[in-house]
């Protein structure tokens, strides 16, 4: 969900749970279906939200109960791993099995260029204004950049 559809939802509703009006909404909910349309969300407390949740609920079929079993069974009970990502430490693996995977196809990476090519501000969700910034990341070629026309000039965070 784009952060200004979640910040349009947040403002329409004052921050405040659209469904029992007296708590703090904290969590977005699509009314009908999983449309992003501001006219399909609406803001709820943590409550109201669990409330509605659990009320589509209903029990798993036999097929849907052999599948988690299975899933159960070979990849969530074991002590070893299954697969890769089922590893405690997944996510330096991943990041390093990424890092080397980048050298192979594109060189090594101290000789990628670090200069920002956009910039653009996001407000997350807590209503924090951060800025997200995309660095050009091209092979160098004779120390220099091949889309050098792309950077946008220190100092200039107004491009997009």
């Amino acid at each position: 969900m784009k952060p200004e559809v979640r910040a349009a939802v947040y403002v329409r509703a004052d921050g405040v749970c659209e469904e029992c009006q007296e708590q703090l909404g904290e969590e977005i909910d699509h009314i009908n279906g999983d449309s992003p349309e501001l006219t399909n969300l609406m803001l709820l407390c943590k409550g109201c939200h669990r409330s509605k949740t659990d009320l589509r609920m209903r029990p798993a079929t036999p097929e849907e109960l052999a599948v988690m079993r299975e899933l159960w069974d070979t990849r969530i009970a074991p002590d070893d791993p299954a697969r890769l990502c089922d590893s405690d430490d997944w996510t330096k693996r991943e990041l390093d099995l990424r890092m080397d995977r980048r050298e192979r196809l594109g060189g090594p990476l101290k000789n990628r260029c670090k200069e920002v090519v956009s910039t653009k501000p996001v407000v997350l969700f807590s209503g924090k204004q951060v800025v997200r910034i995309k660095l050009c990341d091209r092979a160098l070629r004779r120390g220099a950049c091949p889309a050098a026309e792309r950077h946008i000039p220190q100092g200039n965070t107004s491009a997009g």
